[in-house]
């Protein structure tokens, strides 16, 4: 009895494994979409006079969003253009010209504000996030596979995507190409250990997907290899 019973576990482990919720049809893996993402933080610090930007935003990477005040900047590299041509002065006057450059707030890359932290007439210290930026564009799958069958795929290789819970129309199948797979194998679900802990096994796995719109992140789908 304790023999079939651990049978029964390993099977549905390999069914949770392989298969999601479509009862009749079996899948190699499922899992989740996504979003390659980036914080925007400040580079220096002081008020923020405008951060012209909203949750919902397309920016463009090095795009100027918003600016932190640089009145005593400007007052210093006045004060320091009275003084006689120098090289001192030369080095303190690119020094500035640096910081100036700092307080002026640029996208790190293209793609869609998903969160905004701060606000206009703020004060941040540097480091202080600001917003985040999401490339909804290119989304990435994420799922696990075995390690048995991760000997059988390989990065480059195309596959077939179905989203979760949806129809079998056109618009719910998406090519994808397997970008990374993991070096290192962990064990799922971790708080479960079989007699045999290699039937446990399986690799992360991620699937470059390009996003028509309907793709979500934290939406599930199924993977065919």
């Amino acid at each position: 009895m304790t023999n079939m019973k651990f049978l029964l576990f390993l099977f549905s482990v390999f069914l949770f494994t392989v298969s999601c919720k479509d009862n009749t049809v079996i899948y190699d893996s499922c899992g989740y979409f996504e979003a390659e993402e980036w914080t925007v933080a400040a580079s220096a610090a002081g008020k923020i006079i405008t951060l012209n930007i909203e949750e919902g935003s397309t920016v463009t990477a090095e795009m100027p969003i918003g600016l932190i005040d640089t009145v005593q900047l400007q007052l210093q590299k006045e004060l320091l253009l009275l003084q006689p041509k120098s090289k001192m002065r030369d080095i303190q006057e690119k020094q500035i010209n640096y910081q100036l450059k700092q307080c002026v707030i640029t996208a790190v890359a293209s793609g869609i504000v998903t969160e905004k932290y701060a606000k206009r007439g703020e004060m941040v210290a540097v480091g202080h996030p600001l917003i985040k930026i999401a490339n909804i564009e290119n989304m990435y799958l994420r799922i696990y596979v075995t390690s048995a069958r991760v000997r059988n795929i390989k990065i480059g290789q195309e596959v077939e995507i179905t989203l979760d819970n949806s129809s079998n129309s056109a618009l719910d199948k998406y090519k994808g190409k397997i970008e990374w797979i993991s070096a290192a194998a962990e064990f799922t679900p971790k708080t479960i250990q079989t007699e045999d802990e290699r039937q446990n096994m399986v690799y992360a796995v991620k699937i470059a997907v390009k996003n028509d719109g309907n793709i979500k992140t934290g939406s599930y789908a199924e993977v065919k290899f």
